[in-house]
């Protein structure tokens, strides 16, 4: 369950909402109920990586998701390589001292949506940490808990 929903607040074309939680804050293309649907999901995989990764939550900063509707929608936004294109990316992460931010597109199929976020949210909560590590453990990781999901009510 969300812990706290400010209003869903549509602006110019194309339709953008937003939906602030407990934990994060979305930005997003989705309908409403899309978008509350997607949001409980993230706040179980949330609740479920603290359980198994230690997370100070002083130490992360403020998330905000940037949810498109569909990769065509996304792709001005795909950040730039080392040659100044767009990377083929379908999601990414991103962390400033006093703010982090995920961005990504809804698929079409829902399991790559959720691997996406699933994936960049770990980078999230060990963005304090993440220093410390080597990037193949870091990537390790973040592949590893992308394949989250509910069964009968268990994370796994």
């Amino acid at each position: 369950m969300l812990a706290a929903v400010a209003g869903f607040r549509a602006s110019a074309e194309p339709s953008w909402h937003e939906l602030r939680t407990g934990g994060f804050t979305v930005l997003t293309q989705l309908s409403e109920r899309d978008t509350r649907s997607w949001a409980d999901e993230f706040s179980q995989f949330i609740r479920a990586l603290k359980d198994v990764v230690p997370v100070d939550e002083r130490r992360v900063p403020p998330l905000t998701v940037v949810l498109f509707r569909g990769p065509a929608r996304f792709d001005p936004y795909r950040p730039a390589g080392p040659d100044g294109r767009p990377v083929d990316a379908a999601g990414f992460f991103v962390r400033n001292p006093s703010w982090a931010m995920i961005g990504l597109a809804s698929r079409s199929s829902d399991g790559a949506t959720r691997h996406i976020i699933f994936h960049e949210g770990v980078h999230w909560c060990m963005s304090d940490v993440s220093g410390k590590y080597p990037l193949w453990f870091n990537e390790g990781l973040a592949e590893v808990f992308s394949t989250f999901r509910v069964e009968h009510g268990q994370a796994r």
